[in-house]
């Protein structure tokens, strides 16, 4: 039965692995999400910071009259990379704007930019939002999501599986509670003859954490 499980752990992590590299290289960019988009769209941030900013209604006015054929759904307020902009969509049916963000300066109610969140083939105004949506969701909307929940919640249960592993087989386990010492050759020899990985105590003290981190990405529609 051990056997089992070792090569159910095994290809587990191997499946798993493509989408946690992509999940956590795309994560450590957006951890600096705020000062990566500064300095990829200086154009969508206002050109002064003095005096008193429009009201909601003020901005939505601009939105309207800068944007006739879109419908105001929303304003974003000074969001968390202290820009401002209008949640857009098409008034007709059917019709294609071909942008959902309006931006504007909160002081005047200027223009600065427009684009369609998270569409890459705009170039680098798109990068951050494409970046979030490949870590969200693979860029590949609620289908994403759901492989991503999966994988997190397989990822849960591989990590049970993985501290059963790395317990030493046998009545051994009360005593070595995970770890195979050099001294215990034999038992050691016997593992690695099996095709099981000898185990260390820095593999189970990262086991709690790791629980964490699956658990809160286990998020399914």
């Amino acid at each position: 039965m051990r056997r089992v499980w070792t090569v159910i752990h095994r290809w587990a992590g191997l499946t798993m692995a493509g989408f946690l590299i992509i999940v956590g290289l795309t994560g450590s960019l957006l951890a600096f999400l705020p000062e990566l988009e500064r300095a990829l769209n200086p154009q969508f941030y206002p050109r002064q910071n003095t005096g008193e900013p429009l009201g909601l209604a003020q901005l939505v006015e601009r939105a309207e009259e800068r944007a006739p054929e879109a419908t105001v759904n929303g304003v974003m307020l000074r969001d968390y990379a202290n820009r401002t902009f209008a949640l857009v969509s098409p008034k007709a049916a059917g019709q294609a704007l071909g942008f959902n963000q309006l931006f504007l300066d909160p002081y005047t109610g200027e223009e600065l930019g427009r684009r369609q969140a998270g569409v890459i083939s705009e170039g680098r105004v798109n990068l951050m939002p494409f970046l979030y949506q490949l870590h969200y969701s693979l860029a590949l909307g609620t289908v994403g999501i759901w492989v991503l929940g999966i994988c997190a919640l397989i990822w849960t249960l591989d990590c049970f599986v993985g501290f059963y592993l790395t317990l030493p087989p046998g009545r051994n386990r009360c005593t070595s509670f995970g770890f195979l010492p050099p001294a215990r050759g034999k038992v050691r020899k016997g593992v690695e003859e099996r095709g099981e990985a000898p185990r260390s105590p820095p593999g189970l003290a990262a086991r709690p954490p790791a629980r964490g981190v699956c658990l809160s990405g286990a998020q399914l529609p």
